[in-house]
């Protein structure tokens, strides 16, 4: 047992060693996303948000940030009138707060990433068109969904401080819930 774990920690040692030697390439990138997506019910929704990256070496790097990413869901109800009951669509705005935290592989050709993604459900909207049935109670349960997520991406040098990265995302996450879409950062070097 000792002897385990005596190598369990010289490994860990050198693995730090190694990274050390690494961190001379660090590099910190603060941007701006925007995003389209498509939920797993088929709808269109958009979300903005910030992000934080960090490159380690040439090679790879870490990333967070938070966005408020918009979903949307419609639903079948009946509404019972003096003339009988007739069947009407009602449409609901989900808006989660998602946090993503990943690491990113950096190659000439293309990025990409791979990491854990959390969405918190915040708030929501009624958008149903129909002036006869509004909605006053919703909610959605777990209020926190995690998973994962990947996406594939390319920098583009604008300035000698700021290049623009559109990307290809798809984030799966747990009560079988997914969305994928397209976006674009905007992101200052310092």
């Amino acid at each position: 047992m000792f002897c385990k774990i005596n190598s369990t920690l010289i490994v860990f040692f050198l693995l730090l060693l190694g990274l050390n030697n690494c961190f001379s390439q660090r590099q910190n990138l603060i941007g701006i996303n925007t995003y389209g997506e498509y939920n797993f019910s088929g709808y269109f929704g958009n979300s903005f948000g910030i992000s934080y990256e960090r490159k380690i070496n040439a090679h790879f790097g870490l990333e967070t940030g938070i966005s408020l990413r918009n979903s949307f869901e419609e639903f079948n109800s009946n509404l019972t009138l003096p003339s009988g009951t007739i069947n009407i669509v009602q449409k609901v705005r989900e808006s989660y707060l998602s946090i993503p935290l990943g690491v990113k592989y950096y190659t000439p050709v293309v990025n990409a990433a791979i990491g854990l993604n959390a969405d918190y459900f915040a708030d929501w909207k009624d958008e149903s068109s129909n002036p006869y049935a509004k909605i006053t109670e919703y909610s959605v349960s777990p209020k926190l969904n995690w998973g994962g997520f990947v996406k594939v991406s390319k920098q583009f040098k604008i300035s000698q401080a700021f290049v623009a990265e559109p990307e290809i995302r798809f984030c799966y996450l747990d009560q079988n819930v997914y969305y994928y879409g397209i976006g674009v950062g905007v992101k200052y070097s310092f």
